[in-house]
């Protein structure tokens, strides 16, 4: 666990000097209510979460904007389709 901490922040302090954005993905529990600020969070700049609920026999997708630093946001779950069309996240 620490060779994975370390490694994780030297790749952080790698990708700010090379001055790139970096889109990192994890995997947790789907249970909105029992998300667990991993240490290595408090590094990113943003914290998105995706969630595909199950609900019954059908499953409903939501998206929450958990952090984003240096930007205000709605602190809610909004529902998250996708379809043919595309990704559409419904307003409030």
């Amino acid at each position: 666990e620490l060779a994975r901490r370390r490694a994780m922040l030297s790749l952080f302090d790698n990708t700010h000097k090379w001055g790139v954005t970096a889109l990192m993905t994890s995997q947790q529990e789907q249970d909105p209510q029992t998300h667990l600020s991993d240490v290595l969070e408090f590094e990113t700049d943003a914290v998105i979460l995706l969630y595909n609920i199950r609900n019954g026999k059908s499953r409903k997708r939501s998206i929450e904007v958990f952090k984003m630093r240096g930007s205000s946001h709605a602190p809610m779950l909004v529902s998250l389709t996708i379809n043919s069309k595309g990704i559409h996240v419904s307003g409030r």
